[in-house]
């Protein structure tokens, strides 16, 4: 169940924020081209278990598509780095990224 929703357009900023860890990377320039060249939808989604961000990355998938089945969503990506969908990799991930898109009246709206 989709929760919360929000389109916008990544800036380099927030890429740089969600992936600092890869800001000397050769290919992160080019990543963060793709990423702010189009709008993003960011959502959160709910699950009624504590294995919520385990359920969800078997649904996306490895981050290699060419390792992806047909059942997984990065099945349908184009490459490791022109990526459909981000998805995060643990609770602390999740909080720093939802703390960062979602603002204090968008997450009052949930309770």
């Amino acid at each position: 169940q989709i929760i919360l929703m929000k389109q916008l357009r990544i800036i380099k900023s927030d890429v740089e924020y969600m992936y600092e860890d890869c800001l000397s990377e050769e290919w992160f320039a080019p990543f963060v081209e793709f990423m702010t060249s189009s709008d993003s939808l960011i959502l959160v989604v709910k699950h009624d278990k504590d294995d919520a961000i385990a359920k969800l990355n078997e649904l996306v998938g490895p981050t290699n598509p060419q390792k992806s089945d047909s059942s997984k969503i990065r099945s349908m990506c184009e490459s490791i780095r022109r990526n459909l969908i981000h998805s995060t990799q643990n609770e602390k991930t999740f909080w720093h990224e939802l703390l960062y898109f979602f603002d204090e009246k968008e997450l009052r709206a949930l309770v």
